[in-house]
């Protein structure tokens, strides 16, 4: 089978989009019968993996940090997959993304060929949570501000991008409920390398060696809907009884004006995903209170490390863990809830070790990439055997 897929994110892996287009690609490959080819922007210089060796990678544009480099990746995708196609004549399309809509403008019917699109998360999904308008424009991220104003104009696009699409790849069950019920929904969870998120020793981030105190983590855009200004009320009002480490890209300056005792509080910006996995083996908790999620693979990184998770009971991450069994569940946007969990597992050590040991042990059963991988695979051959079957039937 020759399977196209369109990834507006890949390399490097950036965000979850891009985490599980690479994660995919990355166990799709190790499969005899497959024959896979990635359209993706590229994004500086770029060092491809020796798993990779074995695809074919078509850059098309280039991806540029702006609101609207997503578009233009759109028109190369009309102007060049046409040809593409042609020449390599694909049994299948997968399109790694719905919100992004990369394929926007392809004709699949004349195209003559079957496809499937990814849905990480809707534009619906985004913005499914109780906010005041002022509360919004205050605190929001411009990404954020600037999503919510197009978002009028991108939601008529998506309802007209889902209509023509038959096929979907839901990451969460939740994430399904905003599909149309007359589509063809399949539900497959994210996975995560347990191979290269798993518990042990490193050298690397040195600095945080000298933290003898408990180390709590968030790893992920600092943006208002991730909850990380509720974070850092609760890591002000723990005080000098942990340390917080935000990894993540925002507006540092910003958030960091926030906090009462900056020595107990680090942000270290932007992490390569190839080296996050370090960053987690280095930490004691690992906290997620955002206020809208689909299914996150920043959470299944962490629990896979073995590491105690605190996570809001938002979306699908009700689908990955339950109370005080493999982690912990707030209420969003409860802060003292989020403070008294933080500090009772920094007072608890078994409890927190208890956790880990959960969490890793559901990720072994449930969340591997081999098995994400494995279960799309098994997807694109039975779409691939619908269209043969109808074709044949007329």
């Amino acid at each position: 089978m020759k399977i196209a897929i369109i990834a507006p994110e890949f390399l490097p892996a950036l965000g979850g989009a891009g985490t599980y287009a690479v994660s995919l690609v990355k166990e799709l490959v190790k499969s005899s019968n497959l024959e896979i080819h990635v359209i993706t922007p590229k994004r500086g210089k770029i060092k491809i993996p020796a798993c990779f060796k074995k695809i074919k990678i078509h850059y098309i544009s280039e991806a540029k940090d702006t609101f609207f480099y997503n578009f233009s990746f759109q028109v190369e995708v009309a102007r060049k997959f046409p040809l593409l196609h042609k020449v390599h004549k694909f049994d299948l399309v997968h399109s790694t993304g719905l919100v992004h809509m990369p394929d926007i403008f392809l004709d699949y019917r004349k195209l003559d060929v079957p496809h499937v699109v990814t849905v990480h998360t809707t534009l619906d999904t985004q913005f499914d949570y109780g906010f005041s308008l002022k509360e919004f424009i205050l605190r929001s991220s411009p990404v954020e501000f600037l999503s919510k104003a197009a978002y009028p104009y991108i939601k008529l696009m998506q309802e007209s991008y889902i209509k023509k699409t038959s096929h979907f790849i839901c990451v969460s069950g939740y994430v399904s409920s905003f599909i149309p019920e007359s589509k063809s929904i399949y539900v497959i969870h994210n996975g995560v390398d347990e191979s290269v998120f798993k518990p042990g020793k490193n050298s690397d981030f040195k600095f945080l060696d000298n933290l003898k105190k408990p180390k709590i983590l968030f790893c992920g855009r600092l943006l208002y809907m991730k909850g990380i200004e509720l974070l850092i009320d609760a890591a002000n009002e723990i005080g000098d009884k942990a340390h917080f480490i935000f990894a993540g890209n925002g507006n540092i300056k910003k958030l960091s004006s926030k906090i009462k005792n900056k020595g107990n509080v680090t942000f270290i910006g932007g992490v390569d995903h190839a080296k996050i996995n370090l960053l987690y083996q280095k930490c004691d908790i690992f906290v997620l209170p955002s206020f809208s999620e689909s299914f996150p693979i920043s959470l299944l990184e962490a629990m896979s490390s073995g590491l105690p998770v605190i996570a809001t009971r938002v979306g699908g991450i009700p689908e990955m863990l339950t109370d005080n069994v493999n982690g912990c569940l707030i209420k969003p946007r409860d802060k003292d809830a989020l403070r008294d969990s933080i500090s009772r597992l920094i007072n608890e050590k078994k409890e927190r070790a208890k956790l880990g040991k959960a969490a890793r042990a559901l990720v072994l059963k449930r969340f591997t990439q081999s098995e994400m991988a494995k279960k799309t695979a098994e997807i694109y051959g039975k779409i691939i055997a619908d269209e043969q079957k109808r074709k044949r039937n007329g």
